[in-house]
């Protein structure tokens, strides 16, 4: 091979020594004679390379494997863009790039180019109608575009997949209806949502016209499997859905009025359902006890999501639903209030028996389980200005049975979500906190500090009767400030607390939580600390992992399958907070 190049080389040097005796016309005829023979060269070179001893059909699918699956990205509350499948066209683009084999491959495979989201009357939109062939289409189209049912019509009996945004207004008047009535037998997945500026100019108030039913496809029988709606408009599919198995819908001010006959309407035709996700629920408290609203059993669920609602809606919709055990069910930015209600408990079925609490910042994340249950709450900062009114947990769960509590404090003590959460703890007999110092202060002495609150709650007289067991998991920076670490004082000055009030705890063990183990220096100060407050002191010198393994993936809290049709935000599967390398149930799985 080397001795090829080494030819091209010497022909370049000879050429350019006679091109100056030959005439204008005869020299350009020798160019592109030489050209084409140093191109084919080149190819002959090429096809020695490793890559092309591949037949052209292995090439055509390593293409549509390592296809970014970006056009996954489809339902985003947050995109105004309807151009979601250019990153498809660029790798083609790529690929079509390298050398002519690979562009013959790149332009022979169809797949890659089955993502349109071109203009229907532009050459883009016809190359990829062309050079995807025969192969199932996915479109992503605007209401904009004209002669849209017409559009439609063209590619129906090939659509597999299509993503309609509203960019025309008004809203209201953008209907199935008018431009969804085309024959579309093999289409599986399909969202309707509007860009984020249209759905927030046109919801306006609370009240809203009836729901209005319309026939997706013009057939009462509908074959999708997924279905994503987020519109500012009043209507809802009316269709059976046999098959579906992903819903993801994004409530809005004009559902909230008729809620009893629209969303629950909606899940009593979906007999599949896997996956349920929504965003702002609205449910009135009223719909619970109004006469004729039937239960609605989804006894194939497998992964339930509610986005942004206040409790009273949660509530007043979960108390509506029967749902096998061990569903996943997912809560993000729940604002609970101070409001008493006589609306049931999330887990009045099989009460928490395990709660975990982690705080990273200003997240909060609350991971609690039961015999049929499993909770995952999380908030970030704008939920928890809500939450701020009142202790949110025991208004969500039942804690009166939970037998075993781990506390892991972050780097952010501005949360006090945990404020009066030690007085529910009746059966609670194992406490596990972690503790990462990052210096300062010993701690603030305001009511809003975290770590202050809950261990002056658990030191009152009375607190946690049945507590036998604490594990105190530190990480601390230096030897000259642990006088100064806020978990060190707080322990100590509760268990002191206890052991004056007769209730001190039998045993407490202290691990670090860091790859070093304690120093000397660091275990005498811990046992001056607490010698004499417990009845048995373990110092345990071996460090914990505090975190997994870099190169592993993060840990997510989702199902498996939950992505078949379209890659969910991230706030319907939040990454694991909790202080060590991954939670024991099994429900936190690679992403």
């Amino acid at each position: 091979m080397h001795e090829l190049e080494d030819l091209i080389y010497n022909i370049r040097i000879e050429y350019r020594k006679t091109a100056a005796s030959v005439s204008q016309d005869s020299l350009l005829k020798s160019i592109d004679a030489v050209t084409n023979f140093l191109a084919d060269l080149r190819e002959h070179l090429n096809d020695f390379a490793p890559i092309h001893r591949l037949p052209p059909e292995l090439l055509s699918l390593i293409f549509s494997t390592q296809l970014p699956r970006h056009h996954k990205n489809i339902f985003d509350s947050d995109r105004n863009s309807v151009n979601v499948y250019h990153h498809a066209h660029g790798w083609n683009a790529l690929f079509a790039r390298i050398c002519r084999r690979w562009r013959a491959a790149a332009l022979d495979t169809p797949e890659p180019w089955a993502y349109i989201s071109a203009p229907p009357d532009s050459n883009q939109f016809r190359i990829h109608m062309e050079r995807s062939q025969a192969h199932q289409l996915s479109l992503s189209i605007g209401t904009h575009i004209p002669d849209l049912e017409k559009v439609l019509r063209s590619v129906g009996l090939r659509l597999c997949r299509l993503d309609v945004a509203i960019t025309t207004r008004p809203v209201e008047a953008i209907k199935p209806s008018s431009i969804l009535q085309i024959d579309a037998p093999q289409l599986r997945c399909a969202t309707f949502m509007c860009a984020r500026e249209k759905f927030s100019s046109d919801t306006g108030g609370r009240s809203g016209p009836e729901v209005e039913w319309v026939e997706l496809f013009g057939q009462p029988s509908c074959s999708l499997r997924a279905l994503a709606l987020a519109l500012a408009t009043n209507w809802l599919p009316s269709n059976t859905f046999a098959d579906l198995t992903h819903l993801l819908l994004s409530c809005n001010p004009h559902l909230a009025v008729t809620s009893h006959s629209g969303l629950l309407a909606l899940l009593c035709n979906t007999p599949r359902l896997e996956f349920l996700h929504i965003i702002h629920l609205w449910y009135h408290a009223s719909d619970v006890n109004r006469s004729g609203v039937r239960m609605v059993a989804l006894n194939r669920l497998r992964s339930l999501v509610v986005d942004t609602c206040t409790r009273i809606s949660l509530l007043s919709f979960y108390a509506r639903l029967t749902i096998p055990a061990h569903t996943l069910i997912t809560l993000v930015e729940i604002v609970v209030g101070t409001a008493a209600s006589a609306v049931p408990l999330l887990d009045e079925s099989s009460p928490v028996t395990c709660l975990e609490i982690n705080i990273d910042g200003s997240k909060l994340q609350v991971i609690a389980k039961s015999a049929l249950r499993d909770f995952l709450l999380q908030w970030r900062s704008g939920g928890i200005e809500g939450m701020q009114t009142g202790p949110p947990l025991h208004r969500l769960l039942s804690l009166s049975a939970v037998t075993s509590l781990k506390v892991s404090f972050g780097s952010g003590h501005g949360l006090y979500v945990i404020d009066d959460l030690v007085p529910h703890l009746s059966q609670v007999s194992e406490v596990a906190i972690y503790h990462c110092y990052i210096g300062g202060t010993r701690y603030d002495e305001s009511p809003y500090d975290t770590p202050a609150v809950f261990f002056d709650d658990l030191g009152r007289d009375g607190a946690c009767p049945a507590l036998s067991l604490l594990t105190v998991y530190l990480r601390l920076s230096t030897a000259e400030l642990i006088e100064e670490d806020p978990v060190l004082y707080g322990v100590s000055e509760m268990l002191r607390a206890r052991a004056l009030s007769s209730a001190s705890l039998p045993r407490v063990v202290v691990q670090p939580h860091a790859r070093d183990p304690f120093t000397t220096q660091e275990l005498e100060h811990i046992r001056e600390w607490f010698t004499g407050y417990t009845a048995e002191l373990e110092l345990r010198e071996a460090a914990i992992q505090v975190r997994p393994d870099p190169s592993e993936p993060a840990k997510r809290w989702m199902s498996d399958g939950a992505e078949r049709y379209w890659h969910l935000y991230d706030r319907a599967k939040p990454e694991y907070l909790g202080p060590h390398g991954g939670d024991s149930s099994e429900r936190w799985i690679a992403s």
